[in-house]
């Protein structure tokens, strides 16, 4: 961009209406259709601190999306489970957006949020470089994560294979596209 901005996330492009699995274990705790911002179609996961094996709670966001999730919000939701499908919905700039999904990854101490009419607020939240998820320990905080010597920024991510099974086997976090 020709200008500062926060992404808060990472696009990961994929063709239209590709499955997008869940992170983790965890529940639905927000849906939008967000018609008047860049997000378009987005639902919200929360995920405890035993269901990622992180020492803190986390809540990925996955925007886009082809249609709205039939998933409820209060519904429990298992990890490579599918949550949506891959899109380019939300308001566009001057360009066309390829199909991608926005994938955001907030961590916070305490499983609380407050949902507002467009958006899920964590309390006491920090947004997380979603690679960052997936180090089995931290730091996790993106000012340390920048002081570390390029070979410790290596992280090996967890998947689902397109059969269902997960590399590694006793994964508690994958990535949100299936791998081969």
């Amino acid at each position: 961009r020709p200008f500062p901005a926060i992404h808060k996330g990472v696009d990961i492009p994929q063709p239209r209406g590709t499955s997008i699995l869940a992170i983790s274990d965890g529940q639905v705790i927000g849906k939008f259709h967000n018609r008047r911002n860049r997000k378009g179609i987005e639902i919200m996961l929360r995920h405890s601190p035993e269901q990622t094996g992180l020492p803190f709670w986390t809540y990925s966001q996955y925007t886009h999306l082809l249609a709205m999730s039939p998933l409820e919000i209060g519904t429990k939701v298992k990890m490579g489970q599918e949550v949506g499908k891959t899109s380019n919905t939300g308001k566009m700039g001057r360009r066309i957006r390829r199909d991608a999904l926005h994938f955001a990854i907030i961590y916070s101490k305490t499983g609380e949020w407050s949902k507002e009419i467009r958006f899920i607020l964590p309390k006491e939240s920090f947004w997380m470089d979603p690679n960052a998820f997936y180090k089995k320990e931290g730091p996790y905080d993106s000012k340390s994560l920048a002081k570390l010597d390029d070979g410790q920024k290596q992280i090996p991510v967890p998947y689902m294979k397109s059969d269902g099974t997960f590399v590694p086997v006793d994964t508690k976090r994958i990535w949100p596209y299936p791998c081969e």
